[in-house]
């Protein structure tokens, strides 16, 4: 069988291979061969795929490694999609992780992240969405775009799900027993289950290590969400099928030196000794419970998951949190949002609006008498405190030194007080002795529209003081603020979107591109393509960074995340010293 670039192919996937630089691959072989002969990039989903090999997976071929004597492969989006969304129409959850025009339309479109970590586009016409917004929406078909190129068609539900789907345990211990019935229903946000831990889903041999590990991703999910139920010994269709059958393999674990009874007892300390291992410690008394129970001659146990207040991390490393009925892997800035959300939705619920409010230890659980609940007194005090907070802070005296002037044309000039080369500059820019001879000292120059740009002082030198030079800066872009800061030194930056939502974030002076001369656009530290304005923009005194280090952002999250919102709880004991920044 001879490939052919461009053309696509039916292969059979064998399982997962590391290459270099960690990168995972499927292995694969031709249709009735026996041997490997191909590798296809593995998406991070197909990575925990223990159950799914062997399948078929087309493939396209994009090129020929000459080198290697392989074609270089990808996979087909269609059949990706049209296996891993079957009975359709259905409804399906999607997280919001981005923002993006167009190049061919100019249209303003989002990027929407599936429960299987996949991609999809969904045009701002169709609905307004925030970055780490959480939308249920309506599956209707996958779409073959040829060369078996494909997308979900996506739309609104008509009918909004209602709260009441959640696991009727997860509230409400005393519900009916569900003994005598014949399914739990389905999988959802609060549902899961799993007919083994020894048995993956495609194998009869067993494969507890492997299966361990997947329940163990589930109940962190469960934790890192809302909590949830996990039914044991009960199949996909919502089942019993008991456990029985799995309490002579308890010892077959490659990693577990532990010796179990091979009894029910044997079963839950397998359980709970997993999550010791996996998980936390401290995610064992609080958050986690185990309820056997019996349906005829079978046993299955319900463990119930609570939600956390921290991230519990798998294995210390990976984080995952529940997203309809799958168990999703949160990656680079959504670990940070998960985490920014997490500590103000707790924040919230530590500080009730009435006194007599239980007050809980941020584990779910209710905190005995030996805690006292603030009193009508202590809440005055508080909003005392809060306005004792907002604070007034003095911009520092600088000495002036030079000076940087521009003009209603786009020229400037450099050099002193007393020798404009024009009379009249719309702008006037005092560079400070105090930072003349840093070489990481840069000219910053903020923009409305959301450009930022950034000249090194070492550079900003021309061969004639106080003479007008052409392309110094862009009037049409608005020049908001221009000031020297050292790369060292944070900027804070304000903004509004359309919808009147005023927003905050802080980077490094890094996050800014230096240039080497005058009049460039510079980057996009605010994108209006997000309909959002600069406001404000000013360098954070030292003293306060540490304590204003919740709205910093990376240098890669310039343009692509507006920040936090002033609206936002979690930031409501900072917001006093940030607004006094800006005012300064």
């Amino acid at each position: 069988m001879n490939y052919e670039i461009h053309n696509t192919y039916p292969l059979v996937a064998e399982g997962i291979i590391e290459g270099q630089n960690e990168k995972k691959y499927i292995t694969l072989r031709r249709p009735g061969e026996e041997k490997i002969s191909q590798f296809a990039p593995a998406y991070d989903f197909q990575t925990e795929w223990v159950d799914k090999f062997p399948c078929k997976i087309w493939c396209e071929v994009i090129d020929y490694d000459a080198e290697r004597d392989i074609c270089v492969l990808q996979q087909c989006y269609y059949d990706l999609l049209a296996n891993l969304y079957t009975g359709l129409p259905q409804t399906n959850k999607f997280k919001v992780i981005d923002s993006k025009i167009d190049g061919n339309t100019n249209n303003h479109f989002y990027i929407l992240k599936d429960a299987y970590g996949l991609c999809h586009r969904r045009y701002a016409d169709n609905g307004t969405y925030s970055i780490g917004d959480e939308v249920e929406l309506l599956v209707e078909s996958v779409v073959e775009r040829g060369n078996r190129h494909g997308y979900l068609s996506l739309a609104i539900p008509n009918v909004k799900p209602s709260v009441e789907a959640k696991s009727e345990t997860t509230d409400n211990q005393e519900n009916e027993d569900p003994r005598g019935t014949t399914t739990f229903g389905q999988e959802n946000d609060y549902t899961e289950f799993k007919s083994s831990i020894i048995f993956t889903p495609a194998d009869i041999n067993p494969k507890i290590d492997e299966q361990i590990k997947t329940i163990m991703k589930t109940i962190a999910g469960f934790m890192n969400k809302d909590g949830g139920t996990l039914y044991l010994g009960v199949n996909d269709a919502g089942m019993v099928c008991g456990i029985e059958s799995d309490f002579k393999y308890l010892n077959t674990s490659e990693t577990d030196k532990y010796k179990y009874h091979q009894n029910q007892d044997g079963y839950e300390l397998k359980i709970r000794e997993s999550i010791k291992q996996h998980l936390t410690n401290a995610s064992l008394g609080n958050l986690v419970t185990l309820e056997f129970k019996q349906e005829g001659d079978k046993t299955y146990c319900v463990v119930t998951v609570k939600q956390s207040k921290y991230p519990v991390f798998y294995n210390g490393t990976k984080l995952y949190q529940r997203m309809g009925n799958q168990t999703n892997m949160l990656k680079d800035f959504e670990v940070y949002l998960f985490i920014h959300d997490r500590i103000a939705q707790f924040n919230m619920q530590t500080q009730p609006a009435n006194p007599e409010d239980v007050t809980t230890n941020g584990y779910g659980d209710e905190v005995g008498d030996s805690v006292v609940n603030p009193t009508k007194e202590q809440s005055e005090e508080e909003k005392k405190a809060d306005e004792a907070a907002k604070i007034t802070i003095t911009r520092p005296v600088l000495t002036p030194w030079r000076y940087v002037r521009l003009y209603a044309d786009g020229g400037w000039s450099y050099g002193t007080k007393d020798t404009p080369a024009e009379p009249n500059p719309v702008h006037e820019i005092v560079l400070p002795q105090e930072k003349k001879a840093a070489n990481d000292n840069r000219l910053i120059m903020v923009y409305k529209n959301g450009c930022v740009d950034a000249i090194m002082l070492n550079d900003l030198r021309p061969k004639q003081y106080d003479h007008k030079y052409a392309n110094g800066w862009l009037p049409s872009e608005g020049l908001l603020t221009a000031f020297v800061a050292n790369n060292h030194e944070a900027i804070a930056f304000r903004s509004h979107t359309k919808d009147g939502e005023q927003w905050n974030k802080i980077h490094y002076a890094t996050a800014v591109t230096a240039h080497p001369k005058m009049g460039n656009k510079g980057n996009k530290v605010v994108n209006e393509l997000k309909n959002a304005t600069i406001d404000s923009a000013v360098i954070v005194p030292k003293e306060f960074e540490d304590r204003l280090s919740s709205y910093r952002l990376a240098d890669s999250q310039t343009s692509q995340y507006l920040g936090f919102k002033r609206s936002d709880p979690s930031f409501r004991d900072s917001l006093h010293l940030l607004d006094a920044i800006f005012d300064m």
